[in-house]
């Protein structure tokens, strides 16, 4: 499922790039469990599909955002976080 606003020109930008160090959560383990329970989908029915649901967590390192509306507040709409 992907998540996103469509084109409506340069001045309504709204996007951010994350750039970090992946992590593959192993299946089942305390942290992927803890997981499933935030999102509340029931161990049991992870366990039952023909291969288990990936988790990946991301430690961010550089963040680029595009948002025209920082103009408004004096800032340039590209910012950068590392």
């Amino acid at each position: 499922m992907a998540i996103f606003d469509k084109y409506d020109g340069f001045g309504r930008l709204k996007s951010i790039q994350v750039m970090g160090k992946a992590e593959l959560i192993e299946p089942f383990s305390d942290k992927y469990n803890e997981h499933a329970k935030i999102k509340k989908i029931p161990i049991e029915a992870l366990k039952k599909m023909e291969s288990p649901l990936n988790l990946i967590c991301v430690t961010p390192v550089k963040m680029d955002v595009l948002f025209s509306d920082f103009k408004k507040e004096g800032y340039s709409s590209r910012q950068i976080l590392e």
